[in-house]
């Protein structure tokens, strides 16, 4: 899909934030990716590579959704100076509002920033407001891309 393509080329630079239009996609866009970075030989990777902040995780797992907080803006593998990848996790609207994805390493910045990938374009310009405030936060850069589905607008 393209929003498969888009969020694995840029996870090569940066943190990827994919905000799924409600819960239900949410969890649809996980499963879907996960088996997407399987499909690239991620493998057993791919669980790391893909990780969930849905409002489900929050309330089955609340100690996995911190871990998977505090892991989303972090590069994966163990620092051996090979290049950095980064994860590409998925939220619902909930995580969209307030949830302070911090991004620490300066390399990032070099690529525009975290980058957030909204799937649907929310109908209260508050809410897209504080979507895009998720990105470019403590003075360092961010960038957003939308993949829309257009049978979701017809």
């Amino acid at each position: 899909t393209r929003l498969a393509e888009v969020a694995f080329s840029a996870r090569e630079r940066v943190p990827v934030l994919v905000i799924a239009r409600d819960r239900a996609q949410c969890d649809q866009l996980l499963e879907g990716l996960r088996a997407a970075a399987r499909s690239r030989g991620f493998g057993s990777l791919s669980d790391d590579l893909v990780r969930s902040l849905s409002r489900t995780l929050y309330e089955q797992d609340p100690t996995a959704w911190k871990d998977n907080l505090n892991r989303s803006t972090l590069p994966m593998g163990q620092g051996d100076n090979t290049e950095k990848c980064w994860r590409i996790t998925i939220t619902d609207p909930r995580g969209g509002r307030g949830t302070d994805y911090r991004v620490d390493d300066a390399s990032v910045d070099a690529y525009g920033g975290l980058l957030l990938i909204p799937t649907a374009v929310p109908s209260s310009q508050r809410d897209w407001t504080q979507f895009l405030g998720r990105t470019a936060r403590q003075d360092r850069r961010g960038q957003y891309c939308a993949v829309l589905c257009s049978s979701d607008y017809a």
